[in-house]
């Protein structure tokens, strides 16, 4: 992959996080950590509302039909990385 290539694709990875982030804040969200790293990996947004903590991966796909077919069942279950928090 190019350079140019990898700087376009990190910048809109980025923007995926931020617009992640957006919507999490609109639904009562408070954001307690962003790019968080554990020996498990990295968890790009951790989230509170009340009792309720969210591990958020953020995905960036060019369309609406690429990112469901990204998200399947095994995807939902909690990461290394998110096991290492909880």
């Amino acid at each position: 992959m190019s350079r140019d290539k990898r700087l376009r694709a990190g910048l809109f990875g980025r923007r995926a996080e931020q617009l992640a982030i957006l919507v999490l804040r609109a639904k009562g969200y408070r954001i307690l950590a962003r790019t968080y790293v554990v020996r498990g990996g990295e968890i790009d947004i951790i989230a509170r509302r009340g009792s309720a903590v969210a591990f958020v991966e953020a995905k960036a796909h060019p369309s609406i039909e690429d990112a469901l077919i990204a998200v399947t069942p095994l995807r939902n279950e909690l990461p290394p990385a998110g096991q290492s928090c909880a």
